[in-house]
């Protein structure tokens, strides 16, 4: 256990409610703003198993809006197989024998080659573990399409990788050059691993989508852990100027800031102290807390240096996760070659400044060590992804000689799989080129891999009850509301996850946005049961969700509705939330330690039952 410390005065440069409010934000809160209601689309899913009868994964399909589906999936004893695998939905709703002949083809009611099949998804990446965690968002089909395909369909992971039938016209076989019918049905993915049947409902993941636990703060500091989130300390029994009033967690979860009224920060395992207003004189007393979310982060600009996306990057003990917004990549061939490259450099065409794949063991491409999932962008161009690897820490992306980049291509990656049956003039098989660049095509995006915010390696945000907005670390000031009339105290705050950006959220569900964040909506127009009292940042950063008293949920952006409390009768308040790292599911904190799951959150224990010597007033 770590010895519990009093981080506070050493005020850092804290800019907010001494009256920088309203320069460079986007101001849409308060009661002039739309508001949104929560979108509940139907659910399914299916249980994995290999030929044996063994399960080995899951696979959720959400309707998030009216035309986008958001894809969940677990899968595990993917070893000793390679690291990507092809991944479809196929034509029939049966797993038998060696799933060939009981779920038939890819899925394809439009009878088009691989690659723009219905049921063509991205690969999936598995660790050396052999196991695989992804979510990503595709418009290829709508839930009820799936629940309603006469026979079924059925989901099907394969051992081998997928190559989206990118056989380039150098390479031919006996009935010509390009991809033949085989590539053009199969994307060459080899046998089928593992099948199974979709139908209506939701899975139980189990783990959270990979963040298996939680914290709760209490007024005075105490620490409640739950799950896989360990005790690291706490101000329980110590003095305190003024209650705590937020926590968050460290990136990474292996460690946690608390937050008191006065402004004074306490840090926990590796949260590292940068700051606090403690011992300051302020004009309103500190609501919330906000941080960045990840560890490093590439913001993904085009050739005339727009700005289309951005890709973060999260240590989570020996696992990365990368999280990929891009925008802007209509018109699109649906499935993007997606790598991280060896300079840090993004000019020209991309291709000489950011060099070739990061590949330090120089292995051929499949086995770089910056190869990444393929994107996938839907009709208005857009691609989310979020997915688990562990080819390379943070660390390493951080500490290279000349830095890093990550590059979106034009085309699909064939992950090197070039059929033996396939020759060129140097002979059957990949050739160079294609060991070396999985033939994705021209470089749309690229951006520079950095540290998250800047370079001081840590940074935080304040927030008061008035708006105003303190800065310490590396967290940039962005604007605040302080001096700025406001209908509602502001009650919570949230990050982007480039830490370039932030919300506030007032008590009425008005919504103030700067930096990058983008205004999303807002319920500062509605009536509310209850006031808004807690706010959560998609992974994305596309996306947040208000949280009220009651545990209402009101969801804007990518933001996924999971359920709520809002018509339950509830013994003590709500008072906080956190989101999982896969950002499908969250968890709801009332102020006698109550905990209520949603989405793949999982229950792993309250204080509900137990006597608190103080009210928990946050979780995370």
């Amino acid at each position: 256990m770590k010895t519990r410390r009093r981080k506070a005065a050493a005020m850092a440069v804290a800019i907010g409610s001494i009256g920088l409010g309203g320069s460079g934000i986007a101001f849409l809160g308060g009661a002039t703003s739309a508001s949104s209601a929560p979108f509940s689309g139907p659910v399914a899913s299916t249980v994995l198993r290999d030929q044996a009868g063994a399960t080995v994964g899951k696979v959720a399909f959400q309707q998030i809006s009216p035309d986008k589906v958001r894809v969940r999936a677990q899968v595990s004893a993917l070893a000793p197989f390679a690291e990507f695998h092809g991944f479809h939905v196929h034509t029939n709703g049966a797993c038998s024998g060696d799933f060939v002949a009981s779920a038939g083809g890819h899925w394809n009611p439009t009878s088009s080659t691989h690659g723009d099949h219905a049921g063509d998804l991205p690969t999936l990446f598995a660790d050396t573990n052999g196991k695989a965690q992804t979510s990503f968002v595709t418009d290829a089909f709508t839930v009820d399409q799936l629940l309603t395909d006469t026979g079924g369909v059925a989901v099907i992971v394969h051992v081998g990788r997928d190559n989206y039938a990118n056989i380039p016209a150098r390479y031919s076989t006996g009935a010509g050059p390009g991809p033949d019918t085989a590539t053009n049905n199969t994307g060459d993915a080899g046998a089928r691993y593992a099948c199974g049947v979709v139908e209506a409902g939701s899975p139980d993941f189990g783990d959270g989508g990979g963040a298996g636990g939680y914290w709760m703060a209490a007024s005075d500091g105490g620490i409640f852990a739950h799950g896989d989130s360990p005790f690291l300390g706490s101000e329980g029994g110590t003095p305190l100027a003024k209650p705590v009033v937020a926590a968050e967690a460290a990136p990474g979860r292996s460690g946690y800031y608390l937050a008191a009224s006065d402004g004074g920060v306490f840090t926990h395992g590796d949260a590292e102290f940068v700051g606090s207003a403690g011992g300051a004189p302020l004009n309103k007393p500190v609501v919330a807390m906000a941080l960045t979310s990840s560890d490093a982060v590439a913001v993904i600009v085009d050739q005339s240096g727009a700005t289309i996306g951005q890709a973060t990057f999260t240590q989570f003990g020996p696992h990365v996760r990368v999280n990929a917004t891009v925008s802007g990549l209509a018109p699109k061939s649906e499935f993007h070659g997606f790598h991280v490259h060896t300079n840090g450099e993004c000019s020209g065409d991309f291709v000489t400044s950011a060099g070739g794949h990061w590949n330090p063991s120089a292995s051929t491409h499949g086995d770089h060590v910056g190869d990444l999932p393929v994107l996938y962008a839907d009709a208005s161009g857009v691609a989310r992804a979020s997915y688990t690897v562990d080819s390379f820490t943070v660390d390493q992306m951080l500490s290279d000689v000349g830095g890093l980049a990550v590059i979106v291509h034009a085309g699909r990656d064939n992950y090197a799989n070039i059929p033996s049956r396939y020759s060129t003039s140097a002979g059957p098989g990949p050739d160079a080129a294609t060991n070396n660049t999985g033939d994705a095509g021209a470089r749309l995006g690229c951006g520079v891999v950095k540290p998250t915010g800047g370079t001081a390696g840590a940074g935080y945000w304040l927030a008061a009850s008035d708006g105003g907005v303190f800065t310490y670390g590396d967290a940039p000031f962005l604007g605040s509301m302080g001096g700025a009339p406001i209908n509602q105290p502001i009650v919570a705050m949230a990050s982007t996850p480039t830490g370039l950006g932030y919300w506030l959220a007032a008590a009425d569900g008005g919504v103030f946005a700067f930096g990058d964040a983008a205004f999303l909506g807002s319920m500062g127009a509605t009536p509310l049961n209850q006031p808004i009292v807690s706010m959560e940042a998609t992974p994305s950063g596309q996306g947040y969700l208000l949280v009220a008293k009651d545990g209402g949920i009101f969801t804007f952006g990518d933001a996924g509705f999971e359920g709520s409390t809002g018509a339950i009768a509830l013994n003590k308040p709500i008072v906080g939330s956190a989101l999982t790292e896969s950002g499908n599911g969250y968890w709801l904190f009332a102020s006698d330690g109550g905990v209520f799951t949603f989405g793949d959150a999982e229950f792993h224990g309250s204080q509900g039952a137990t006597a608190l010597n103080q009210p928990v007033v946050a979780g995370a």
